[in-house]
């Protein structure tokens, strides 16, 4: 189930206002707290939130989860949906080692779940080829 970015934010955005609503709702009707303390439980929450978010940004910074150009190269994944021609070469997402990526590559027929390398990394963008071709150029 691959939903666009934009189509996964609208439904966590559309989510959340409906569960403000029925929280406002159900405080106003229970503890007459009206709609100023509804907006001051939104903060204290949003602030909370944002704690918890940066403290989990900080162990990851300091378990060095981040993928330098030498150590991804060489590795293999699995192609998440069939490439498809693009701009510069045939173009999709590929899964590798749990981070989905996407991903360019020069060879068509990368299709869905077919193992592919990694050759090259152009910002966020894997180059990959199939594992069969790559096996028989070498």
């Amino acid at each position: 189930m691959n939903r666009p970015a934009w189509a996964r934010a609208v439904a966590v955005w559309v989510v959340g206002l409906a569960c403000a609503l029925a929280l406002y709702f159900a405080l106003d009707a229970f503890f007459g707290v009206g709609l100023l303390g509804l907006l001051m439980g939104f903060l204290a929450f949003s602030l909370a939130g944002d704690l918890l978010l940066a403290l989990q940004n900080e162990r990851a910074t300091e378990r060095g989860h981040t993928v330098e150009h030498n150590d991804i190269v060489g590795r293999r994944g699995v192609a998440l949906e069939s490439f498809r021609a693009g701009a510069s070469g045939f173009e999709g997402r590929v899964r590798l080692g749990g981070e989905r990526w996407h991903a360019r590559s020069a060879s068509p027929g990368v299709d869905e779940g077919e193992a592919v390398i990694v050759v090259g990394r152009e910002r966020l963008t894997l180059l990959v080829e199939p594992v069969a071709q790559h096996v028989e150029e070498t």
